[in-house]
Order: structure tokens, then C-alpha cells, then sequence
């Protein structure tokens, strides 16, 4: 997501929830910041958090079946 791709004002004590959609294949560190002033720009503040998804490789095992020759 854009960092502009939430230009909107909340009122104090407000919340939003944005959500993204993706299907990931290998470990993934996904890093998101939000960073909000007041107009001036005083009162600044940012959060940032981390998140890490470690993709577990899947093992199939197959019996294996042995037949006398004839």
C-alpha cells in the first residue's frame, strides 16, 4: 500500500483497520509504518511493527510397494 493510500482525518479516539490480501510461497518480513500529525506538521507521531510468516515446505510420502518377480 502507498503511504498515501490512507489520506483521511480521524476524529480523536477513531479507529481504521486496513487489510491487504496476498498468497506468499517463501518466508515473508512484512515492516508497516503509520505515521500521523496535525496539520502544520506539529504533534507528530509514527508506529511501526513487523511481521514475519515462515512458510513451511510440505512432505509427502508415498508407500512403497514391492512384488516378487514371477
Amino acid at each position: 500500500m502507498k503511504p498515501s493510500a490512507f489520506p483521511y482525518a480521524l476524529s480523536p479516539g477513531a479507529s481504521a483497520f486496513l487489510t491487504a490480501t496476498t498468497t506468499i510461497t517463501a518466508v515473508t518480513v512484512n515492516t508497516a509504518t503509520w505515521t500521523v500529525y496535525n496539520a502544520g506538521p506539529l504533534d507528530v507521531v509514527t508506529a511501526t511493527d513487523t511481521a514475519t510468516v515462515i512458510v513451511e515446505p510440505r512432505l509427502i510420502f508415498l508407500p512403497l510397494v514391492l512384488k516378487a518377480a514371477p
